[in-house]
């Protein structure tokens, strides 16, 4: 029967039946028996009924969970399972368990349904380890496999595992040189997997609503030690800090978003004790010691650091350094990825003409490549480096440069209003970690405050004497 009024009310009747029958049916069962209600084959009598609107209207019919309260995935999942395959399809019904409940007189359990490896009724909860797939298909059943790629950051190694390369496209055009080749252990591991489901309502504390630049709109939610971010009908990750993993769910075909790929590398870098700050960062010429340099963005890092790139300092980062304060001494590495020159920049420092295109973004912006810079100034590779002092970045109100020196809790200030966020229930763990590594910082190495005037390259001798005096 094709579909059509009559085959959907004949679906919808079978439905409801089904939801409210089963309860009782498969009450004190056996899992083997349980699983009788989720053939692995069947007639298909509703063959023509897409899969969107069986999911839906299973979705409504167990909406109000009167029955099987404590149990509501397993109805769910039973029901979303046999009634694909009653409609042709070829589920997958999955369970999964919290580890951490195994220690408990009751164990914490879960189910849902994928078509084609995604999910689509229910997803995996954020934490569950899978432990069984329902297919007839026995190929089908989980496999413990090391990630598709690890990337190692100074000390902390990423995982990520997916279905195919271009899921985790974000983090290799990144972190690509720092891509590990061979079997290792990751120290966080992030999962990433496309959903036609997402789940948007995870519960919990309301950290942030609102738009992100470039981004868009998002909530964040917190949930006992896990942090939520939602882009509804793109992108959700969950991310749990204790427990070293993250998890990416993404609509397929939906516009990627930013943010979620820098949480999780924000969150892999705090497992390993390091965090990322947004500064720039130099190596002084002839020395393998690094200079950060902080400003709040269109201030002119950028400007700046090429104008000292090309007076024989070497680039480390435009924008992202990388801290670690474990050993008592400031240790930092850049974050390799591509820098973004404005058309000013441009102007001021013609120099880096070669590497430029003919083409503008809308901001007036080309993004250039570490290996196209490389041909006009020193780029330094991503090792940690001993951290010489913290420069925070002014205009000059004549137009000529200055480096004087600026007291720590200025500096302290100027460096926290700038990468700590606070969000409707205050200071988040990490980021908490991350202003205790700030005030490290800050404790650690001279602060100044570079003034920069109409030449930016004129600071280059005024920091390389200034710190030579020092040593």
């Amino acid at each position: 029967m094709a579909d059509g009024p009559l085959l959907r009310a004949l679906f919808r009747c079978h439905l409801w039946a089904s939801a409210r029958l089963m309860p009782v049916l498969i009450a004190g069962r056996s899992f083997e028996d349980v699983l009788k209600w989720a053939p692995l084959t069947s007639s298909t009598p509703y063959r023509g009924l897409p899969a969107t609107y069986i999911v839906a209207r299973v979705n409504r019919a167990v909406r109000h969970p009167w029955l099987m309260r404590d149990r509501r995935c397993l109805r769910e999942g039973l029901l979303g399972h046999r009634f694909l395959r009653l409609a042709g399809f070829d589920p997958e019904l999955r369970f999964g368990v919290d580890p951490k409940s195994l220690q408990t007189p009751r164990v914490s359990a879960h189910c849902w349904v994928c078509l084609d490896g995604r999910p689509v009724v229910s997803d995996r909860l954020p934490g569950m380890v899978e432990i069984y797939r329902h297919h007839a298909d026995a190929s089908k059943a989980p496999r413990v496999t090391r990630p598709s790629a690890c990337y190692g950051l100074n000390g902390q190694i990423l995982g990520i595992s997916a279905e195919r390369p271009e899921l985790w496209g974000d983090f290799d055009r990144m972190l690509g040189i720092l891509r590990i080749e061979g079997a290792v252990e990751p120290g966080f591991r992030l999962d990433i997997t496309e959903a036609d489901v997402l789940n948007e309502d995870p519960g919990g504390s309301l950290v942030f609503d609102g738009d992100i630049p470039e981004d868009g709109y998002c909530r964040m939610i917190t949930e006992g030690g896990i942090t939520h971010l939602v882009f509804p009908g793109r992108q959700t990750v969950a991310i749990n800090d204790e427990g070293r993993w993250a998890e990416l769910r993404v609509r397929p075909g939906a516009k990627a978003a930013w943010t979620p790929s820098m949480l999780v590398l924000d969150a892999a870098l705090d497992a390993g004790g390091q965090h990322m700050l947004h500064t720039a960062g130099l190596t002084l010429p002839g020395h393998d010691a690094v200079v950060l340099i902080h400003a709040p963005s269109g201030t002119g890092k950028t400007t700046t650091s090429l104008a000292l790139a090309t007076q024989g300092f070497g680039l480390c980062s435009d924008d992202a350094m990388i801290l670690n304060v474990a050993s008592g001494k400031p240790l930092a590495w850049g974050l390799p990825r591509h820098v973004k020159i404005h058309q000013k920049t441009a102007e001021m420092i013609p120099q880096v003409a070669p590497c430029l295109g003919p083409l503008w973004d809308r901001n007036g912006e080309q993004a250039v490549s570490l290996e196209r810079l490389s041909e006009i100034v020193r780029i330094e590779s991503p090792i940690a480096r001993p951290v010489v002092a913290l420069l925070h970045l002014a205009r000059s109100a004549d137009s000529q440069t200055r480096l004087v020196p600026m007291a720590r809790t200025d500096a302290m200030v100027a460096l926290a209003m700038d990468n700590v966020r606070t969000g409707m229930t205050g200071l988040l763990p990490l980021q908490k970690r991350r202003l205790a590594t700030i005030g490290r910082l800050v404790s650690s190495v001279p602060t100044f405050t570079l003034e920069v005037g109409a030449r930016p390259a004129d600071a280059a001798a005024l920091i390389n004497a200034t710190l030579t005096e020092r040593d």
